[in-house]
């Protein structure tokens, strides 16, 4: 299905939890994007969306719901393999919520059907449409050849009884890092740092390294036991570096030696607000910016690889090294 003669893309919405609200949001602050459609059991999802925006109870109604040209799937991750082979069995353009799947066979199979079926998937890799990655991109020439990447992400909670924090916090920076290197890294090494058993869940701190065939190597920390919310990103090359906080300044900063480091500006526009518009490039035929579900898969992966290499329980641990290129030749 395509968007209507009036250049809107019509799109339906599966859960309407803390995220689903923020996708809410972003469709209505774009002008060329409708929501038609809301699938959330939670009495006030009416209250939140425009009375000609139908509610429905059940997720497989609106799928299949005529005048829908795509479908958000902001679910829990363990049902987010179910509910976009549906969407795409009939035919739905699909953008679903990182992970795209906790168990490496079903982001394969998804995977696989898109391409059968030739029907897209977007993954929201958030951080992917933050507009200081694309702008630190741009500037990688200034900075020489590439060699390392280091990325921290995370806070305090939250506390997730369906998704351990691996899960939920190491798609963003494993999704920078691949998107960097072009590749798939040959080790992957980890260590848990921290953890610990609170009051509102299980919590932990793990340090992530990816040592790629051409050079780069990339250094993670992620977790829900941070003390502060931080997200930096920063890109090292022979010459400089390049530097963004995600909290502070929205600008990218080049430091070389022995110079003043410059501010690069960037876009103010939300991150999920950019998601929404490539979503609705790609109802429209467009390509996907970053290729994200093949990163959907390869991300599933690489945390599968890590989470089975690290001991069970909340006992910090050693670095514990996979050769992740063994264990994905057979792919």
């Amino acid at each position: 299905m395509s968007p209507d003669a009036k250049g809107v893309v019509n799109v339906g919405l599966v859960g309407a939890g803390a995220w689903g609200r923020r996708f809410i949001a972003a469709i209505n602050d774009h002008p060329d994007v409708r929501l038609t459609a809301v699938a959330s059991r939670n009495p006030a999802t009416p209250s939140l969306v425009d009375p000609a925006c139908a509610v429905v109870g059940e997720w497989r109604e609106l799928v299949v719901m005529e005048g829908i040209d795509g479908v958000i799937v902001a679910t829990p991750p363990s049902t987010h393999v179910e509910i976009a082979s549906a969407a795409l069995e009939a035919g739905r353009p699909t953008l679903i919520e990182k992970p795209l799947a906790m168990d490496v066979a079903e982001a394969e199979a998804l995977s696989l059907l898109s391409e059968k079926l030739v029907v897209p998937v977007l993954v929201d890799f958030i951080h992917l449409f933050n507009p200081a990655w694309p702008a630190l991109k741009a500037r990688l020439d200034d900075i020489g050849e590439v060699l390392h990447l280091n990325g921290v992400g995370g806070r305090i909670g939250p506390f997730r009884a369906d998704t351990p924090p691996l899960w939920d916090w190491a798609p963003h920076d494993l999704a920078l890092a691949l998107d960097l290197a072009g590749e798939l890294p040959e080790v992957v090494s980890a260590r848990r740092t921290s953890a610990a058993d609170t009051n509102d869940g299980y919590g932990e701190v793990v340090d992530i390294r990816l040592d790629f065939p051409g050079g780069l190597r990339a250094d993670l920390t992620v977790g829900n036991l941070l003390r502060e919310r931080t997200r930096t990103v920063t890109v090292t090359g022979r010459d400089g570096s390049l530097f963004y906080d995600d909290i502070g300044e929205k600008a990218v900063a080049l430091r070389r030696p022995a110079r003043d480091d410059v501010s690069y500006p960037v876009a103010a526009t939300p991150p999920l607000a950019s998601a929404v518009c490539a979503f609705a490039d790609l109802t429209d035929g467009n390509a996907d910016p970053f290729d994200t579900l093949r990163l959907g898969v390869e991300t599933t992966r690489l945390i599968d690889a890590v989470a089975a290499s690290l001991p069970v329980g909340t006992s910090r641990a050693k670095w514990t090294s996979v050769d992740f290129a063994k264990l994905t030749s057979g792919y």
